[in-house]
Order: C-alpha cells, then sequence, then structure tokens
C-alpha cells in the first residue's frame, strides 16, 4: 500500500527544483503527435528548437517532397502573433531547413479550435492527473506511454 504524500494544491516555482514544459507538434496528415519536455522557459525559440528537431529526424523523411512548412499556432503564448521575435525566430528556422515557412495564428482566446488541444494535450492530461511530478523522468515516461490512436 502506498503512503498518502502530502502536497500543495498549486503549483508554487518558488518550491520547485525544476520545470518540466511539454510542447507539441501535431501532424494533421498523418494524425501523429510529436512531444518535446522542456526544462527552462516556453519561448519561441524553445519552440522553434523544437520544430528543427522533429524536423529533422522524423517529419522530413515522411514530406521529403515538402515545399514549404505549414504551422498553425495559437495566438498568444511563446508563439504569439503580437511578438516579433516570434517572426525572427521563425524566421531563422526557416532558413536553418531551407523551406519557407507559412505561419497561421488562431485568433486570441481561440485556442478550443487547434486541433492539438483536442488530440493530443486531453490524453497527456488524463495520464498526469494525479501524479505527483517529483523528477523529468516520471513526465516523460507517463507521455511516452500516452496513445492516441484509440481515440480518433
Amino acid at each position: 500500500m502506498k503512503e498518502n504524500q502530502v502536497v500543495y494544491d498549486h503549483d508554487f516555482l518558488s518550491f520547485a527544483t525544476g520545470i518540466a514544459i511539454p510542447h507539441g507538434i501535431y501532424d494533421e496528415k498523418r494524425n501523429q503527435a510529436y512531444l518535446t519536455i522542456g526544462t527552462s522557459k516556453d519561448t519561441s525559440e524553445f519552440v522553434c528548437d523544437s520544430m528543427e528537431h522533429w524536423w529533422s529526424i522524423e517529419l522530413k523523411h515522411h514530406y521529403p517532397q515538402a515545399e514549404k512548412l505549414v504551422i498553425r499556432c495559437d495566438g498568444g503564448g511563446s508563439t504569439s502573433s503580437r511578438h516579433h521575435i516570434v517572426k525572427q525566430d521563425f524566421q531563422q528556422l526557416s532558413i536553418q531547413l531551407g523551406l519557407p515557412i507559412q505561419i497561421q495564428h488562431y485568433p486570441p482566446y481561440c485556442s478550443k479550435y487547434n486541433r492539438i488541444e483536442h488530440r493530443v494535450f486531453p490524453h497527456l492530461t488524463r495520464q498526469w492527473t494525479g501524479v505527483i511530478f517529483t523528477n523529468y523522468e516520471i513526465v516523460k515516461e507517463l507521455a511516452e506511454r500516452t496513445t492516441f490512436e484509440s481515440f480518433f
């Protein structure tokens, strides 16, 4: 029998020894999700690094004839349509990949229309519900165990 563990009912960064920031990429055509878990800050640079990583190791092999990359982003946060640094980082990513990138931002407060919010994150949230994240490996392990195929 597991011993009960006392926890706070809210996250307090001052008590944390680290953070885990999930960033998801959803390939609509293949119904495939890719997740990167960051450990510093949710920035446009982090988003672009995640995109570059998944493009290099996975996506370019599935789309070798791609002429452009279309990215749909929420209107706020690290990919905010209002921040110039986001545009600058996506431009740098475009140069790195050698592909034009077309960004399509959902309007602010309309992330409910973003497919990743319905097809990926609810299933991750379900896996993570009630779990106390005492280390990065728990977050990673539970994310790896999450499957999406049976939900569509």
